[in-house]
C-alpha cells in the first residue's frame, strides 16, 4: 500500500468519525464524546501501521516462475516522465505543508521550555504550579504543570479547572491531535475536530470544577471574564469565541447528558466503518477479500491460474502497461526486477512485493503494473479455487543508441 492511499484512507476515517460526532455531541457524557474523538484520531493513523507490517507469506508456498519480460525505452515514456514530475511536485507540496503545520507546535514547545527554565515551582497535591517570568499570559497547563504569571492573584475556581485538565490527561489528547493534524494538514475537517476537542476539554474541566463549586458561582466567574474582569482570570484557553462561553455556561447546568446507549451505538458504527477503511490494502485486498496472512497458498495445483488471453495476453498487457522510468533511463540503469505476487482463489492479484530490485523508480513501475493487472482465472485443486504464488521477472534494458545518446 502506498502512502497516498494511506492518507486517503485516514482522511475518510476522520470524516466518518466527524459525521458520527455530529450525531453524538451534546447528547451523551463528555467521556463518551472524548472517546469517540480520540478513537477517530487514533484510527486515522492505522493505515500507516498496516503499511509497516510485514507481508506474511505461507511457508508451504510454491513459486511459479513466469518468462522474463523485456522492457525497453521508447517515445511513450514521455507520459511517465510527466506523471513522475507531478508526483514529485505533490510530494514536495505535502512535505511543505507538514513543516508549516509543525511551526506553531514548535513555538509552543519553545515557550514551554522558557517558562520551565525561568519559573518558580510550587508543589501542589495534584499538580506543580509554575510562576513564570516575563510577559503576562493566561493561566494554562501542560502535563502536570500549571503555568501562571508571577504576582498573579489566583482564582480557586480556575485552579480547579486547570486541575481538571491535569487529572484528565488532556495533554496526551493534544499530542495525538497535533500528530494527526500534521499528517492530515490538508483535510479541512481536521481543524473542526481540533476545535471540538478543545471545547470538549474545557467542558470536562468545567464539570470537574463544579463538583467542588456551586454551578451558579462558577458560571458567574465565567461571565465576569466575558464582561471585562482583569486578565488574571484568564485560563487555557478560556474563550476562543462567544460561542464557547454560551456553550460552557449551558453545559454547566445541563443535567441531560446521559444518553449512553446512543453514544455507544454511534461509536460502534464509527469504529466499524473506520476499521473497514483502514484495512483496505493498496494491492487490492480488503476486509472482504482473501487474507494471505491466514490462508494457504498450495504447493500442488491441478489447474494453474490463467491470465485473460493466456500468456500472449499477459505479454501484450505488460508491453503496454510498463514504462521505462525517465530517471532510470537518464542514469542508464538496467537490470532485472523480480516481483512476487499471489493469484488468489477469487482471481485477484494480491501481496505484490519486490524480491529483487535495481532502482526505486523501476521497482515502483514494475509493482504498479503488477498491481493493476485485471482478474485472473484462479487455479484449482480438487475442483476448488485456491491461491497460487507467482514470480515475474522484468528485464529493463536500453538499446545501444539510447546508451550513446545518454
Amino acid at each position: 500500500m502506498s502512502y497516498p492511499l494511506a492518507l486517503l484512507q485516514g482522511s475518510m476515517i476522520l470524516l466518518v468519525f466527524s459525521l458520527g460526532y455530529l450525531l453524538l455531541r451534546r447528547k451523551s457524557t463528555f467521556a463518551l464524546q472524548r472517546l469517540h474523538l480520540l478513537a477517530g484520531l487514533a484510527l486515522s493513523l492505522l493505515p500507516f501501521v498496516w503499511q509497516q507490517l510485514p507481508q506474511l507469506q505461507p511457508t508451504n508456498a510454491v513459486r511459479i516462475s513466469l518468462p522474463v519480460l523485456d522492457v525497453t525505452a521508447g517515445p511513450a515514456d514521455l507520459s511517465s516522465t510527466s506523471t513522475a514530475s507531478r508526483i514529485d511536485w505533490l510530494s514536495k507540496l505535502y512535505l511543505a505543508g507538514v513543516l508549516l503545520s509543525l511551526l506553531p507546535a514548535l513555538g509552543s514547545v519553545l515557550q514551554l521550555l522558557r517558562w520551565l527554565a525561568g519559573g518558580r515551582f510550587e508543589k501542589r497535591p495534584q499538580f506543580t504550579l509554575v510562576h513564570t517570568q516575563g510577559r503576562p499570559h493566561g493561566l494554562c497547563s501542560f502535563a502536570r504543570w500549571v503555568f501562571v504569571p508571577a504576582g498573579t492573584t489566583l482564582s480557586p475556581a480556575f485552579l480547579l479547572h486547570e486541575e481538571g485538565h491535569v487529572k484528565l490527561v488532556h495533554s496526551a489528547d493534544k499530542l495525538l491531535l497535533q500528530l494527526v493534524a500534521t499528517v492530515f494538514w490538508f483535510v479541512p475537517w481536521v481543524y473542526w475536530l481540533r476545535r471540538e476537542l478543545e471545547l470538549l476539554h474545557e467542558l470536562q474541566a468545567d464539570a470537574y470544577a463544579v463538583k467542588e463549586l456551586h454551578p451558579h458561582t462558577y458560571a458567574t466567574e465565567l461571565s465576569a471574564y466575558a464582561l471585562g474582569v482583569p486578565a488574571q482570570l484568564l485560563f487555557n484557553p478560556l474563550f476562543k469565541s462567544k460561542h464557547q462561553l454560551l456553550t460552557r455556561i449551558a453545559m454547566i447546568n445541563n443535567k441531560t447528558l446521559h444518553n449512553s446507549r446512543l453514544a455507544v451505538g454511534i461509536l460502534a458504527m464509527s469504529l466499524l466503518l473506520g476499521c473497514a477503511h483502514s484495512m483496505v490494502q493498496g494491492d487490492g485486498l480488503s476486509a472482504t477479500s482473501v487474507d494471505l496472512k491466514t490462508e494457504t497458498v498450495h504447493e500442488a495445483i491441478e489447474i494453474m491460474p490463467e491470465y485473460p488471453g493466456g500468456m500472449e495476453g499477459l505479454l501484450n498487457y505488460m508491453g503496454t502497461a510498463v514504462k521505462y522510468p525517465a530517471s532510470a533511463k537518464k542514469d542508464s540503469i538496467e537490470g532485472i526486477v523480480i516481483v512476487q505476487f499471489v493469484v488468489t482463489r477469487l482471481g485477484d492479484v494480491a501481496g505484490a512485493q519486490i524480491l529483487r530490485g535495481i532502482h526505486p523508480d523501476i521497482d515502483l513501475e514494475a509493482l504498479r503494473a503488477v498491481r493493476a493487472m485485471p482478474k485472473w482465472t484462479p487455479g484449482q485443486l480438487n475442483g476448488k479455487a485456491v491461491n497460487a504464488q507467482y514470480v515475474l521477472p522484468f528485464r529493463f534494458k536500453l538499446s545501444s543508441e539510447e546508451k550513446e545518446a545518454e
